[in-house]
Parts: C-alpha cells; structure tokens; sequence
C-alpha cells in the first residue's frame, strides 16, 4: 500500500468516527461520550495498523462493528472492576468503617457459632470453605470424597446459616 493510499484511509477513519461521535447518544447502562471517544480513538487505530488489508468501501461498517465489540468489552471490563472494587472509591469516615469492622466481626461470630450446631460433616466443610478458603473440589479432594457431596453439604448448610442469621438480623441482610 502506497503513502497516498495510506493517508486516505486514515482520512476516512478519522471522518468515520467524527461522523459516529456527533450522532452517538449515550444510553442508560452504556458509555458515557468520552469512553465511546477512547473506544472510537482505540478502533480507529486498530483499524489503522490493518490498513493494508482493508477496503475503503467496507471501512464505516467495519468501524461500527469493532466499535460495538469494544464498546462491549469496555462495558464488561467497567463491570467487573466495579463488582471488584465495589466501594473502594467510596469516601468512609472512620466511625462508619468501625461499625463495618464490629458488624463484621459480630457477623463471623455468629457465623462460627452456629457452624458448631451443624453436623460434623457440614461443619468442617463449611469451616474449610468460609473460613480457610477453600473451593469445593479442593475440600472433596482433601476428605476424599466427590465434590457433589461436598456440594450438597455445603448448600444444605449454608440454608441453615442463613436461616440462623435471619434470627439474628431479620429480614435487613
């Protein structure tokens, strides 16, 4: 591909996602208009480096889709660190996170509590499981037995748990 050729589909990417951008309105649970600038940036670029194998005349529906693909995957991106750092970015007064910290604590100490009232099976499937951590598989593997049992144990326990924490709390939690 010569350099004319080059910078005419560069000037057609750049007039794409102009003429994307002042027709793009932002929808409810979708990117606001300066993530859609960075995923429309990040297309164009993309779209860019395969210049060569690229038709003009196919470029806009082109960029629209690997424009919707990104947009998608930006949004799944913005949701899992959102699920992540749920919070984090929350400012939280020393008094508040106090209470978390003694809701917390009271909530583990029922949680251990009521552990002891469950079956001896349950009980240390539920320990190894809420308090050191361990997946199912991990623990069936460790009590050698399948991990639907140890499934089943843990559903039917966790049932109790909540039953047990809904005493305590109500219907709040």
């Amino acid at each position: 591909m010569d350099l004319e050729e080059t910078e005419l589909i560069a000037a057609m990417l750049a007039r794409i996602s102009d003429e994307f951008l002042k027709t793009y309105s932002p929808r409810r649970g979708f990117l606001n208009f300066h993530e859609a600038e960075d995923v429309a940036s990040t297309v164009v670029s993309e779209l860019f480096a395969k210049a060569e194998s690229l038709q003009p005349k196919l470029l806009e529906g082109l960029f629209r889709s690997v424009f919707a693909r990104r947009a998608i995957d930006q949004l799944r991106r913005k949701k899992r660190q959102a699920f992540v750092h749920m919070g984090d970015s929350l400012p939280v007064s020393i008094e508040t996170q106090k209470q978390n910290d003694l809701e917390y604590k009271e909530l583990v100490s029922i949680l251990k509590r009521k552990a002891e009232s469950l079956a001896d099976r349950e009980r240390v499937y539920v320990e190894d499981h809420l308090f050191h951590q361990k997946s199912p598989s991990v623990i069936a593997k460790s009590h050698g037995v399948k991990i639907q049992t140890v499934s089943s144990a843990l559903t039917r326990a966790k049932e109790k748990l909540q039953l047990a924490i809904r005493e305590v709390y109500g219907n709040d939690i």
